[in-house]
């Protein structure tokens, strides 16, 4: 979040862009601000613990706020910036790329930005990518499509703030990437079932792993069952 400062002190720098699903990365800032393990200013107390990840200006106003409107304030506040400045980056020095497009085929992407930074895509670096990647170290639990139903109940309320700035970000990009979804699918009875135990409990470990058995009892895994989006 320091374009322009970055940019003055190296006026050839590239940047890239990468943005992520908004329902999955709304749900894993409220996931990570939940774990404790994000603290990132622990002497500035909110309702929620110490103050973890982004601290954008005006967080004080967000302090007692719930959960979700801190991760949304957070999502978007960090979007403005970025969108912001690298407006006064010329086209030729940027790049956006959307996550999923690192998830289904990373050779492809990763051949897309060193061919984009001017770097070699060797075959130690192609042999690495035709490999299934590893999660990122900071990772809570691993990516999954559904992740996000977990916090449903919670990103119905914050949505309308949310699609406006999808609607930037996807104008911003063009075609540089395959376009965010700006709509939040509907939150189904089933959806709303897991939504409610996570959030009667305040903890992610509420949520069963995929082929455990769905809490419903039904008798089938949990991918099967509530964990598949209908």
């Amino acid at each position: 979040l320091r374009i322009p400062f970055l940019d003055a002190l190296f006026p050839d720098a590239l940047f890239i862009y990468l943005v992520r699903d908004p329902k999955q990365n709304l749900s894993s800032i409220i996931d990570a601000w939940r774990s404790g393990r994000f603290v990132t200013y622990p002497t500035l107390h909110t309702a929620h613990g110490p103050w973890s990840l982004l601290l954008p200006p005006g967080w004080r106003d967000y302090a007692g706020r719930p959960l979700e409107e801190v991760a949304a304030f957070q999502w978007t506040s960090a979007n403005r910036w970025i969108l912001q400045d690298l407006t006064d980056i010329p086209s030729a020095r940027r790049l956006v790329i959307n996550a999923s497009e690192l998830l289904q085929d990373p050779a492809r992407l990763v051949a897309r930005l060193c061919a984009f930074m001017g770097i070699e895509f060797d075959v130690r670096l192609a042999a690495y990518t035709a490999k299934p990647l590893p999660p990122s170290y900071h990772t809570l639990t691993a990516p999954e499509d559904n992740k996000w139903v977990r916090n449903a109940h919670l990103l119905e309320h914050v949505w309308p703030q949310v699609r406006d700035m999808v609607t930037k970000m996807n104008a911003f990009a063009g075609d540089d990437m395959p376009p965010l979804p700006g709509d939040l699918p509907p939150v189904t009875r089933s959806m709303a079932e897991i939504s409610a135990r996570v959030g009667a409990t305040g903890s992610t470990a509420a949520m069963p792993r995929r082929n455990q058995d769905c809490p419903c009892g039904s008798g089938q895994r949990y991918k099967a069952c509530h964990g598949q989006l209908r």
